[in-house]
């Protein structure tokens, strides 16, 4: 489940938003096979009751602000299974308004449907009442929603909309924030990654991108490339200097720190190598480490 989890946070932008349609059309489909509408909803109140349905699911994603601590925990699937939940709740919630707004548009229940495809949804929202007498509309039985018939459930809707999208972009910054500074997602999501060859190429990559160079390391010494062979990410160095050798202790730094650190330990551990090319000012090769996990063993 764990894994299955990490496999779901890493899911691109537009893989999120479909998993998360289609979960919220199956809750759908389970209310409209499971149950009979047993009230109608005038527009006003629909409008407000799937607005704050909306909301109500948004609101839920602040729960990934704990993600670093349920990695570390080994728990996160426990968020995912939330995500899962909250999407056919709210995709039941959806169906069993837009069965009560069907019955009251059309007569017939069996247009719920419409409220789950783009823009004929707004055909099911904007269909005026079909229960009329000669003096005017049958008030439908909107029990607690009664007071949002007409201009104050609009009104209502499309506040809570403006809150809605106040809060998805609140809780997408303040979740994105939280992770880059928690270090607990960083080495969660390198310990997914290097499990496999494709995750851990995929991570050295990302690794790569993620450093500006030219970089001075120190007087003499700039980190000029970085590189990915397969599972290897390549370091290269220039020294402003024509020595022709580095001390033969020169590696044993380098080694034990990566070999001691958090982030790095589950790369070496997953069969990848870190590899460090230093050349002299005359573009002579003078030293070529590499570093793997068997290189930590011999270090510490």
């Amino acid at each position: 489940m764990e894994q299955l989890a990490f496999s779901y946070i890493l899911l691109p932008e537009w893989g999120m938003k479909a998993l998360s349609y289609g979960l919220i059309c199956l809750g759908g489909v389970i209310a409209l096979l499971t149950r009979t509408p047993s009230f109608r909803m005038l527009r006003g109140p629909y409008f407000t009751g799937i607005a704050l349905c909306t909301l109500a699911i948004s609101l839920t994603q602040f729960w990934w602000l704990g993600g670093g601590a349920m990695m570390q925990a080994g728990t996160l699937w426990l968020l995912m299974l939330g995500d899962i939940v909250a999407s056919l709740a709210g995709g039941y919630v959806f169906a069993t308004l837009a069965q009560a707004r069907s019955l009251d548009a059309y007569g017939d229940p069996r247009k719920a449907f419409l409220a789950f495809i783009p823009f004929a949804n707004l055909w099911l929202l904007f269909t005026p009442s079909k229960h009329l007498q000669p003096d005017g509309p049958i008030q439908p039985d909107n029990g607690a929603w009664a007071g949002l018939v007409g201009a104050p459930g609009a009104v209502l809707g499309i506040v809570l909309m403006l809150i809605n999208l106040a809060t998805v972009k609140s809780v997408t910054s303040a979740v994105e924030a939280a992770a880059a500074s928690d270090p607990r997602v960083a080495n969660g999501l390198t310990r997914h990654m290097a499990q496999s060859d494709a995750g851990l190429e995929e991570l050295l990559r990302m690794s790569a991108q993620q450093i500006t160079v030219p970089a001075r390391v120190d007087e003499i010494t700039t980190l000029h490339r970085v590189d990915v062979q397969g599972t290897t990410i390549r370091y290269h160095y220039s020294i402003a200097s024509d020595i022709a050798e580095l001390p033969a202790n020169f590696s044993d730094g380098i080694f034990q720190s990566n070999c001691t650190n958090e982030a790095i330990i589950p790369i070496l551990s997953g069969g990848g190598t870190l590899e460090y090319v230093y050349t002299n000012s005359t573009g002579v090769e003078v030293a070529r480490y590499r570093n793997d996990q068997a290189s930590c063993e011999t270090a510490l």
